[in-house]
């Protein structure tokens, strides 16, 4: 017998597909933003912005964060936290 109140990981491949689209797009975009724009600071924004959306794709797409218990949810979340949040101090502090 199946417990059918917990919650279960998608089946279908287009949310999927959307993501890797969007990893991908985020990708590219990256080498184009950072020659457009001029300013480092304002570069270190954007990569750190980029980067944030790219692991939250990942986290929630792919290794599907919110199906896990509360404590990995959120670890997983600081840990994906932590190079963004490094590169934007790193940027105003050095």
């Amino acid at each position: 017998m199946s417990d059918l109140s917990s919650p279960r990981p998608g089946r279908s491949l287009r949310p999927l597909l959307l993501a890797w689209a969007a990893l991908v797009l985020l990708t590219l975009l990256s080498p184009l933003l950072s020659h457009v724009l001029k300013d480092p600071r304002l570069g270190a924004l954007v990569v750190a912005s980029i980067l944030w959306a790219k692991a939250w794709l990942v986290l929630r797409h792919f290794l599907e964060v919110q199906l896990a218990r509360t404590f990995i949810a959120r670890a997983l979340w600081i840990f994906v936290s932590y190079a963004p949040l490094a590169i934007v101090l790193t940027t105003f502090l050095a």
